[in-house]
């Protein structure tokens, strides 16, 4: 990972719902944690969460590594009340690659 930054994809299966989210981050932990802070208020409420509950649980994480998978962890919290399945995933290693220059060249 390029500084030791990589992009990681958070996908949540939650009360029938599927929510997908990036960032960059150091750890799938400090990812997880970024997710809870930067949720916006359109979010939590697709989510039917609050913004204590989803940090409650980044804050107390306990994440699996998914044997035989390069850089992918799961966990299965409770949050708010209703269970959860949450995936995270080393999406690459480099933030900015060429893919993204070129899309940042024509959008």
């Amino acid at each position: 990972m390029t500084n030791g930054v990589g992009l990681f994809t958070i996908i949540m299966q939650y009360r029938g719902g599927t929510y997908i989210f990036q960032t960059e981050a150091k750890t799938p932990s400090e990812a997880a944690r970024l997710w809870a802070e930067r949720a916006t208020r359109t979010d939590l409420k697709k989510y039917g969460l609050s913004r204590r509950a989803l940090r409650d649980w980044s804050m107390a994480l306990d994440l699996v590594r998914i044997r035989g998978a390069r850089n992918v962890w799961c966990e299965w919290p409770d949050i708010g009340g209703h269970p959860a399945l949450i995936n995270i995933v080393a999406t690459c290693s480099s933030h900015r690659t060429s893919a993204h220059k070129a899309a940042d060249a024509i959008g």
